[in-house]
């Protein structure tokens, strides 16, 4: 997802299932170029989510918007 000129990395998954190991990699893959992978996996992880977006959001706001 793009937001606030910013690209967010989001694994969707089914609740209490992880992530299968191609997608394990991927995001080892992202993490070595500094992103970060959220896994959201239920209706309390995607609120998390959204508040780390959110909170991001107020805190960068007249910095730079790099990972």
């Amino acid at each position: 997802m793009i937001y606030a000129g910013r690209i967010w990395f989001v694994e969707l998954q089914q609740p209490g299932k992880k992530p299968r190991m191609n997608q394990v990699m991927m995001h080892k893959r992202l993490a070595r170029q500094g992103f970060k992978v959220n896994i959201v996996d239920s209706k309390i992880a995607a609120s998390e989510f959204v508040e780390e977006v959110k909170s991001w959001k107020q805190n960068s706001e007249g910095t730079s918007n790099t990972p």
